[in-house]
């Protein structure tokens, strides 16, 4: 509960300002998330720090939404998200739990990664 206190009361009050900061990636790493070297982040909307993990030199654009976790059949499912080293993410993109993004894609603005979803290294996801 305080955890998630403590991220609401940030995400509400500092992190527009902290956003494409370093300060940005040192919250985040505070929370659990595990960044590599150079990663940026223009995006407040990611959930489950914890099962986060940025490989170096990855962008993830504004407004993307970045998800751990789903409520399947009356329970909770937590799936680790892992996002390879110089990955794009562009604007409003999502990737949803579970999902693996392998080094060096792009995933354009708008489009989504299912759950459980597997994107090769080096490949452009448009869905």
């Amino acid at each position: 509960m305080v955890y998630n206190a403590l991220i609401l009361l940030i995400s509400t009050t500092f992190m527009d300002f902290m956003l494409l900061t370093p300060l940005i990636n040192f919250f985040y790493r505070l929370m659990g998330a595990k960044l590599g070297k150079n990663v940026q982040i223009n995006s407040k909307y990611c959930a489950g720090f914890c099962l986060l993990e940025i490989g170096d030199n990855s962008v993830i654009g504004g407004h993307s939404t970045v998800i751990a976790h789903s409520f399947e059949r009356g329970g909770l499912v937590l799936k680790k998200v892992k996002i390879g080293k110089n990955v794009t993410m562009g604007l409003n993109s999502v990737i949803l739990s579970g999902a693996e993004v392998g080094d060096g894609a792009i995933i354009p603005a708008g489009s989504i990664l299912l759950k459980n979803a597997r994107l090769e290294s080096r490949k452009v996801w448009r869905g």
